[in-house]
């Protein structure tokens, strides 16, 4: 395992360890309804694929899942990344994680985050993520107990150039899609709130 060991260095050295490497990438809390440890032993099934698996965050498992990781080369723990450090991880990513351990209905934050990067992402999550990945070819999705499935997603994506192409075009445009979304909810929102105003005698000010 390659550890990044001071802030100021960290993408520096992403950029110098990540170089020609198809990255995987999770972002999050080492806790245990989102342990990514899963990732470490999808990086003891690829270790010679050239696939390097970068698990970005603090947490209560950060030193199990250390020394899960101690002999694998091609798994990199960054520790905790501001956004900046982020941004330049995204940047250089290929793949975006959401493991869970358990069954859960759920739509992580981070997901906007990996699609704003053009990320397709891997999900464990049932219900509205697995439904929404699926709607848009933006991911897929693997049983939460499954790390053989999550590497065979993970290997599918690797293998097929014009698959991940797709998908990653996919990811871009439904990113871009939420955003004009939101921003017309919220200029809907803006004008509403601006009729009650008026309505009861407040002075609108731009």
């Amino acid at each position: 395992m390659s550890d990044v060991v001071t802030e100021n260095e960290k993408c520096r050295k992403m950029g110098e360890l990540l170089k020609d490497k198809f990255v995987v990438t999770f972002i999050g809390s080492f806790v245990r309804n989102n342990d990514p440890s899963v990732l470490v032993k999808c990086a003891g099934e690829l270790r010679d694929k050239g696939i390097c698996f970068v698990l970005a965050g603090d947490g209560e498992l950060l030193e199990e899942i250390r020394s899960k990781s101690s002999s694998l080369s091609n798994v990199l723990m960054p520790g905790w990344l501001n956004a900046y450090e982020s941004a330049y991880l995204l940047k250089h990513s290929h793949l975006g994680i959401c493991p869970t351990s358990q069954a859960r209905n759920a739509f992580p934050n981070k997901v906007f985050s990996y699609l704003s990067a053009g990320l397709p992402v891997v999900s464990a999550f049932e219900g509205e993520l697995k439904e929404f990945l699926e709607k848009h070819h933006a991911g897929f999705y693997y049983p939460y107990s499954s790390a053989d499935a999550l590497t065979e997603c993970i290997r599918k994506l690797h293998d097929d150039p014009v698959l991940y192409r797709d998908v990653s075009e996919n990811a871009k445009k439904v990113f871009a899609c939420q955003m004009l979304e939101t921003d017309m909810i919220y200029a809907e929102y803006a004008r509403h709130i601006e009729k009650v105003c008026l309505g009861n005698g407040f002075a609108v000010i731009d």
